[in-house]
């Protein structure tokens, strides 16, 4: 999916900066997250 042109730019540049333990959810609003969570958002 890395290679192909399925994601557009800004997912495609935040999968690239991705470590190999990193974890990158990709949901809406809805999603309930506890808030004890971490969560960081890029830009």
């Amino acid at each position: 999916m890395k290679k192909g042109t399925v994601l557009n730019s800004d997912i495609s540049s935040v999968i690239s900066r991705l470590g190999h333990t990193d974890t990158l959810v990709v949901c809406d609003a809805g999603l309930p997250i506890p808030k004890s969570t971490r969560v960081s958002i890029w830009h």
